[in-house]
């Protein structure tokens, strides 16, 4: 957008060409990474945005309609007014993609969160009576600590035809939801961090995508057929390992599945059905030294075709040592690419480099990473440390264990 405005200097024809473009990103990141580093306070610039938003969008009402509008920054309830005006205009405009996150950058339990729909929608809903002009031509809709209550969520699923993204994350308000309809084009299902919610109910014969991060949940998947890509976090993810037949016949049909754990005990040698499909496998974990990831190689091995195995953890030192564990012997004949993304070289991640190594027949290709997940897209994202200077050193070493041919990368 500032590219855009930019422009307006070269012609006076191009003067107001600015104001008709169809992509309104609204997405201050620096500014929050700049608060955080304590440069800037976070009230004042609050402030700032709003009001940014709201010059902008006076000067931008004649834009016929909009492909994506977007809203990134740190807001609660205090600005709805304001909030409600951009939604109203992104509706009113037809904007086809609408991604509301009003990020809680500072995760904090006191913030109070701007709740979804605008308050004028609210008492049509309440009526029963609701309606969104404009909304009809939506094809995602993505909202991130936005209270948001299950019957709207279904409003729009039943009522906007075209839709085919849905995001919720970090809503207080949604506790039952149901995802169904004949009509329904949805693809890609996202709920995360909705600590509230006790139920979901999914009939979407279109669905490729469905990613759930949250507690352990009545979840009924009643028709997927085109499901290939599934994510399950928080404590449904240790409920889901050790209770997979209540989603077997959707596991079978995956080609890419990530579970996001909270800490890496499982049972040894734990059964799991053989995925014939799984093409990419993805693991999630915070985790010590008196913990062991080999506990789950059993994916892995459940994983006949698998072509990608990426690892991403967060290591915290334990006071307690203890001696590696040998890896077992379990050739695999496909997997071809690994990643380690949070790589420390101790103990808890060189046994299963090694088990890697070891197994799989045709590796190509083996990433180490010290970045650690969550600080990637930080302003701490490449800060150097002894840590990490230590961890690559230790990578390097593996480097002896590897096929002369084979691509090692160390960041």
């Amino acid at each position: 957008m500032k590219e855009a405005t930019r422009t307006s200097i070269l012609s006076r024809r191009w003067l107001k060409v600015w104001t008709l473009i169809p992509v309104l990103n609204f997405d201050a990141q620096q500014t929050l990474n700049d608060v955080q580093l304590e440069t800037k306070t976070l009230e004042t610039e609050r402030t700032s945005y709003v009001n940014w938003v709201n010059q902008v969008l006076s000067s931008c009402k004649g834009t016929p309609k909009m492909h994506k509008f977007r809203i990134r920054f740190d807001l609660d309830k205090s600005f709805g007014c304001d909030i409600d005006r951009w939604v109203t205009f992104a509706i009113e405009k037809k904007a086809e993609i609408i991604e509301l996150d009003l990020r809680d950058y500072f995760d904090t339990i006191f913030k109070k969160k701007y709740t979804f729909p605008f308050k004028y929608y609210q008492k049509q809903l309440r009526s029963r009576n609701i309606g969104f002009p404009g909304c009809s031509c939506l094809t995602s809709l993505q909202l991130a600590n936005v209270n948001v209550t299950g019957e709207v969520v279904e409003y729009f699923l039943s009522n906007c035809l075209l839709l085919e993204c849905l995001y919720i994350a970090a809503s207080d308000l949604l506790v039952n939801l149901k995802v169904d309809g004949p009509s329904l084009r949805l693809k890609y299902l996202d709920i995360k961090y909705c600590f509230s919610i006790k139920n979901v109910e999914i009939s979407a014969v279109n669905l490729i995508s469905f990613k759930y991060f949250g507690p352990k949940i009545s979840m009924p998947l009643k028709c997927a057929p085109r499901l290939a890509e599934m994510l399950i976090g928080g404590s449904y993810s240790h409920y889901l390992i050790h209770n997979y037949y209540e989603l077997s016949h959707y596991l079978y049909q995956l080609e890419t599945l990530s579970l996001d754990v909270c800490y890496s005990k499982v049972t040894k040698d734990l059964q799991f059905p053989v995925l014939t499909n799984l093409r990419r496998l993805e693991l999630i974990t915070n985790t010590n030294d008196e913990e062991s990831l080999l506990g789950f190689t059993f994916l892995i091995e459940a994983s006949p075709f698998l072509h990608k195995f990426t690892l991403k953890f967060h290591w915290y030192a334990s006071y307690i040592q203890r001696e590696a564990e040998e890896p077992k012997r379990c050739p695999h004949q496909h997997l071809k690419e690994v990643e380690f993304i949070g790589f420390v070289g101790e103990i808890i991640d060189v046994e299963l480099a090694m088990y890697i190594i070891e197994n799989a027949v045709r590796l190509e290709r083996f990433v180490f990473d010290t970045r650690k997940p969550h600080m990637i897209g930080s302003p701490w994202e490449f800060e150097e440390t002894k840590e990490k200077r230590l961890a690559r050193r230790r990578a390097q070493r593996l480097l002896s264990k590897l096929h002369p041919n084979f691509d090692f990368v160390v960041v």
